[in-house]
């Protein structure tokens, strides 16, 4: 990263995990989209190209959706 040096870096990553180690890892429980990766569910963009479009972001809304329902 170009605003934090690598000493840096290195102790937020270990405090991460210490924070994790002391919590019993990560708590799936509290996580809606832990392992499904928007990334991947991206179906269309928009004109730059970059972004997901409409037609994912409905997908993204319906896979929360659904989690959502499962968390209750």
């Amino acid at each position: 990263s170009e605003n934090r040096d690598d000493k840096e870096i290195n102790e937020l990553y270990h405090m991460m995990h210490e924070h994790y180690k002391e919590k019993g890892t990560i708590q799936e429980t509290y996580w809606l989209n832990l392992y499904q990766s928007f990334f991947n569910m991206r179906i269309d963009y928009t004109p730059d190209g970059i972004h997901p479009g409409l037609k994912s972001h409905r997908q993204f809304a319906e896979f929360l959706t659904e989690e959502f329902k499962q968390h209750k």
